[in-house]
């Protein structure tokens, strides 16, 4: 393909990504948790408490398997831009690579989350007709600047390229 044609490109590894994904995962599944054994210690009836039980398994399993997901896929995941084209590659469990043409790209923009802010971490959402792609876990300077290069390049696409494929 064009991989000798980047002008951009990282492959995500940072710290901090993985304490915001662990926190994330045990913030999803805490309120489940705390309903159970509150469940377990005021209701005397023997079935809720099993059912209590096998719900803390069944969480503490599933928050458990997320963690090491999250990690995985976190160590394996890169992007680059070239001159026509994001790609997103993710080789986690399942080798995936996401490939955005740039005159598909309606806009871009910055976020963050309350987690990710405790980290100073960013992420850059990339937006087209049909569906939306985020690069998780940036730096600033790595957002800021992926940011303005998509943009670039999408300017750069814009003066007489994108028009071109809805001609007949």
């Amino acid at each position: 393909m064009e991989k000798d044609n980047r002008t951009f490109e990282s492959k995500i590894v940072h710290s901090n990504s993985i304490w915001v994904e662990i926190i994330t995962v045990i913030k999803s599944r805490l309120l489940i948790v705390i309903l159970s054994v509150f469940l377990f210690v005021w209701i005397d009836n023997t079935f809720v408490q099993k059912l209590c039980i096998l719900y803390l398994i069944y969480y503490i399993c599933k928050c458990i398997y997320d963690i090491f997901y999250k990690i995985i896929s976190f160590r394996n995941l890169s992007y680059y831009l070239t001159s026509t084209s994001l790609h997103i590659e993710n080789n986690g469990w399942l080798c995936t690579e996401l490939i955005i043409p740039l005159n598909r790209i309606q806009h871009v923009k910055r976020a963050q989350t309350v987690i990710s802010r405790m980290f100073s971490l960013y992420g850059v959402i990339v937006q087209t007709a049909g569906d939306h792609e985020k690069i998780h876990y940036l730096t600033n300077e790595e957002s800021e600047q992926l940011t303005t290069m998509i943009l670039k390049a999408v300017g750069n696409l814009s003066d007489g390229e994108e028009n071109n494929d809805y001609k007949k």
